[in-house]
């Protein structure tokens, strides 16, 4: 079974230590990736591909889950 760990974006935003703020055009609402709501899905769940971040923004959330993570 192919799986996919996605880390959640939320319009609940809390101003929280483990939320990184990065406005996409491809997201309808203003949010926040939070790092400490990670989700694991099943590739035939996923319906369609919005959009992606750059490189340096996936490091920036990256970066930010490795520390909280621990690694």
């Amino acid at each position: 079974l192919e799986v996919y760990t996605v880390v959640a974006h939320t319009t609940a935003v809390r101003g929280g230590h483990w939320e990184v703020s990065m406005p996409k055009s491809f997201l309808a609402d203003e949010g926040v990736f939070d790092v400490q709501r990670l989700v694991t899905v099943a590739s035939v769940k996923l319906e369609r591909k919005l959009g992606e971040l750059a490189p340096a923004e996936m490091d920036k959330v990256l970066d930010l889950l490795a520390e909280r993570l621990g690694i």
